[in-house]
């Protein structure tokens, strides 16, 4: 054995290849639910977007409504969003048991609101009023110093 076979200390991992890669999604070459560019389309997101709010899982309907709060700055999402009346959706989530739940909601829909008068209008016609008053009356029943802080944070978020 000579003294330049013996290698002390670390040794660099061999790479694969891309080739060799799993397709971790499965579509493989096709990708049959993308279109050409490999973006998925709109009604393909917002699908996405409302199971996920529809989730029992609370960790999936925050990822819902942070997913919906971020995409209403693009105008052709939120035509979508108000054709699908997700709002119908994300609305009561203001009353979701769990704080972080009512968080992202509320953020979703003042983001939702926010963008344009018109959308605005078109989310009050849906029926959101109905949840807010509802949240709003939640709260007023309550002694301002039994609030959390999670709470006022919500609250500043849906007075927003």
């Amino acid at each position: 054995m000579e003294f330049s076979d013996l290698r002390m200390g670390k040794t660099k991992k061999k790479r694969q290849s891309a080739s060799a890669r799993v397709d971790p999604v499965g579509l493989g070459e096709t990708g049959d639910n993308l279109e050409m560019n490999g973006e998925p389309t709109e009604t393909e997101i917002i699908a996405n977007i409302m199971s996920q709010l529809q989730s029992g899982n609370p960790e999936d309907k925050v990822c819902g409504c942070q997913s919906l709060g971020n995409l209403t700055s693009l105008e052709i999402i939120r035509g979508v969003i108000v054709d699908q009346k997700l709002v119908r959706i994300a609305g009561p989530l203001l009353l979701d048991s769990d704080q972080m739940v009512r968080l992202a909601a509320a953020g979703a829909l003042r983001n939702l609101s926010a963008t344009d008068p018109d959308t605005a209008e078109e989310i009050v016609k849906q029926d959101v009023m109905t949840p807010v008053l509802e949240f709003f009356n939640q709260l007023t029943s309550r002694q301002t110093d039994t609030l959390t802080d999670q709470e006022y944070n919500i609250l500043t978020e849906a007075v927003n």
